[in-house]
């Protein structure tokens, strides 16, 4: 809220802007349609269709979009409470944290994830973290937010992500019961074998194993 800071932020935006080219300005325009709030959200369910059909993992493809959307959501949550007014052309648009610099930080906890345990993970860790940079980099470029905005997503995706992980494991059992028609597409764990798992007499006989 300090015009001091703000304008010291402002010049930030206009030293990178010194430094715009055709090509890179087309990489900032192709960004901020891709991960918008339009094609993001699109892409983000046809990803989660690739994998409840294709990979036959209904427990995956709902995690997977429940972590993107928990990000998102805590990011917009956020924008609505402190109301920081872009430097852009439109002055009703808020800025604070960036909803694309969110939504593809999601997208890459998401992405590494889905890929941790198997032999996609140092792939899809250096690819997630150049599209995060790109993505960054590029809402300062184009002027639409002032560097805070990018950093602030850092803390307030993955904070919306955390959360969300925490309510999943403590009501995973009516997570998967909810889940239970998707078994035409792929294996859902039996709520009902996982909750006596979680017992005391279940953890003994699992031996502290836990799906």
């Amino acid at each position: 809220m300090s015009p001091r800071f703000t304008s010291a932020e402002g010049s930030a935006d206009v030293f990178l802007s010194m430094y715009q080219t055709p090509f890179l300005a087309t990489v900032a325009l192709i960004v901020d349609v891709t991960f918008g709030d339009v094609a993001g959200p699109i892409w983000t369910a046809l990803l989660c269709l690739l994998i409840l059909l294709k990979g036959k993992s209904p427990v995956n493809a709902v995690a997977f979009g429940t972590l993107i959307a928990a990000g998102c959501a805590n990011s917009l949550l956020v924008k609505l409470v402190v109301h920081r007014h872009s430097r852009g052309d439109d002055p009703v648009w808020i800025s604070y944290p960036s909803g694309h610099a969110a939504f593809a930080i999601a997208f890459a906890i998401a992405i590494n994830v889905l890929a941790g345990g198997t032999r996609w993970r140092r792939p899809a860790f250096i690819v997630t973290v150049i599209i995060v940079i790109v993505v960054g980099v590029s809402r300062i470029y184009i002027g639409a937010h002032y560097p805070t905005d990018v950093l602030a997503s850092c803390i307030v995706a993955p904070a919306g992500v955390l959360f969300m992980t925490g309510v999943w494991n403590h009501y995973q059992v009516q997570i998967l019961r909810l889940m239970s028609p998707l078994r035409i597409f792929g294996p859902v764990p039996d709520s009902r074998d996982f909750a006596r798992d979680r017992t005391p007499e279940g953890s003994k006989q699992q031996e502290g194993d836990r799906w």
